[in-house]
């Protein structure tokens, strides 16, 4: 699951839920700065016992929250029950852990959790680079739409005249 939030808790958003053979992982995202990384660690281990209530009593013991940091040097370490990993060491992690659930398991975890979890819209992207480029879209839009303005007020006959004079 994607971008979900746990319903009495909208604000507080989950990247990532993955379940699968290995367990069922709350990722959340951010920069590779470890210093914030462990600062966020006890907000993440709050709301991943939220969404741990959530999932039936036998898979809680099986949930494991994430802070996936992208970029920098490959890391893996544990800071307050919390996993904070690379994208690379997350990789590794779930694909090699000791399995925890079995197919059948992880598939009615699964579904609990997706009966349960609120879907987060999609961010707007406020920033200054996505403004930059909306304004030369419209910059270029409106050149275009005056260039056609131009034709059309001329008329045929008079793009003809102008033609011939070049």
């Amino acid at each position: 699951m994607r971008r979900v939030c746990s319903p009495g808790r909208p604000h507080v958003l989950i990247d990532h839920v993955l379940v699968g053979p290995s367990g069922i992982y709350l990722i959340r995202y951010l920069p590779a700065e470890p210093d914030e990384a462990c600062l966020d660690a006890a907000a993440l281990a709050d709301y991943a016992a939220v969404v741990a209530g959530l999932a039936l009593p036998r898979y809680r013991d099986r949930c494991r929250p994430v802070l996936c940091l992208r970029g920098g040097a490959e890391r893996a370490d544990e800071v307050d029950g919390v996993l904070v990993a690379s994208v690379g060491a997350l990789e590794h992690v779930v694909r090699f852990a000791t399995p925890v659930l079995s197919s059948s398991e992880a598939r009615q975890a699964y579904t609990a959790l997706r009966a349960d979890l609120v879907d987060v819209p999609p961010e707007v992207d406020t920033s200054r680079r996505r403004l930059r480029a909306v304004v030369r879209m419209a910059a270029a839009s409106a050149a275009v739409a005056a260039v056609s303005v131009g034709a059309l007020l001329l008329g045929p006959d008079a793009m003809e005249l102008l033609a011939g004079r070049g």
